[in-house]
């Protein structure tokens, strides 16, 4: 009612992410702390809220202005050798300059191929939950995330595709797959899950091998099979027998695999933080996954690219001259390309157009 009354004598609602383009608009924040406020908004995982913030504060921007200050001040060279050019007097060395920007266009391309992607969920680590059907893989998801995403029933071969749910661990998280029960002599829809469930596994960082130890079931051949070494046998449904007989047969999965291997029950809660402590030992020593500091969309990723492609051919240029106001003119056109795509990112070259598109990602206000 109040806001019927509002609207009737003339006020309007906000339109998409315009309190956050009014900041822009009034020089508060830069385009990426704008751009960092809907992925805010958007982040489903810590790691995706950690990027979002660290953009939000600042860390896009300063590693931007990092780039700029450098070509601007080569620029600043460049131009004045265009004013000096019957003198021939170079305030710098052509064959320097070329090498300072071609590892300044370096140090751009290898930033925006590490740079995170904001709402990616391949930002964290995948673990896949694998085994034959009916082996505890369902009730497992559920009880490690605390979610009821997946259906948990008697019937084997319940889930044939690849349920995935975020779980957090002690220092971060990671997103757990369930996968189709692996089976030797699927048909139809069951060998089409197969085929999902096999290229989900070929793409996980971790794999917990889940086998019921209740029903002595042999673990999937493929569990000894799989390079890296950091998988975990996952021994389900421990609450159906005796401590004796859970430790016995533990250890003789472990010696016919060779992976470590954890009794847990979904039912009780045995061994889940055993087994979630595990896991977060073991993907914290994964190789190759670093943190970025800060994350870029494909746009961004885009004009950095462009950038460093302008200071690539700037640096072209350069090499082969003797003095720098012999093609100043070309140089310098280059390093205004390289500014302006720079520009890009934190808006002091975007267009109304451009502007627009970015804010209607917004939810309504912000």
């Amino acid at each position: 009612m109040v806001l019927g009354a509002l609207l009737a004598r003339g006020a309007r609602a906000a339109a998409p992410g315009e309190f956050t383009q009014r900041a822009f608009l009034s020089g508060r924040i830069d385009l990426s702390a704008a751009e960092a406020v809907a992925d805010l908004i958007a982040a489903t995982t810590d790691a995706q809220l950690r990027m979002a913030r660290a953009n939000a504060s600042g860390a896009l921007a300063r590693l931007c202005r990092a780039w700029t200050e450098p070509i601007a001040a080569a620029l600043a060279d460049v131009e004045a050798s265009i004013d000096m050019a019957a003198e021939q007097l170079d305030l710098t060395a052509p064959a320097a300059l070329a090498d300072d920007l071609a590892v300044l266009a370096a140090r751009m391309e290898k930033a925006a191929a590490e740079a995170a992607r904001p709402t990616a969920p391949e930002q964290i680590p995948t673990v896949a939950l694998a085994g034959r059907p009916n082996a505890g893989k369902s009730s497992l998801l559920n009880a490690l995330t605390g979610l009821d995403r997946a259906i948990v029933s008697a019937t084997a071969g319940t889930t044939r595709d690849v349920l995935a749910a975020p779980m957090r661990l002690g220092r971060g998280e990671c997103l757990l797959m369930d996968l189709a029960g692996l089976m030797t002599d699927a048909a139809g829809i069951d060998r089409e899950a197969g085929a999902a469930a096999g290229e989900a596994l070929a793409a996980a960082d971790l794999v917990l091998w889940v086998v019921d130890i209740a029903g002595q079931d042999p673990p999937p051949a493929r569990a000894a099979g799989r390079s890296g070494g950091s998988d975990l046998l996952v021994a389900a449904k421990a609450d159906l027998l005796d401590a004796a007989a859970v430790d016995a047969r533990r250890r003789g999965l472990e010696a016919r695999t060779g992976l470590e291997a954890l009794a847990v029950s979904a039912v009780s809660g045995e061994g889940l933080d055993a087994l979630r402590d595990r896991l977060e030992r073991r993907l914290q020593s994964l190789p190759g996954r670093p943190q970025s500091p800060y994350a870029m969309h494909d746009a961004q990723r885009r004009a950095v690219g462009e950038a460093a492609g302008a200071l690539e051919r700037a640096a072209a240029l350069l090499r082969p001259l003797e003095h720098l106001s012999d093609r100043a003119e070309w140089v310098a056109v280059e390093l205004r390309a390289a500014l302006a795509a720079l520009g890009m990112l934190t808006g002091e070259a975007v267009g109304e157009a451009i502007l627009a598109r970015i804010f209607s990602r917004f939810c309504i206000g912000k």
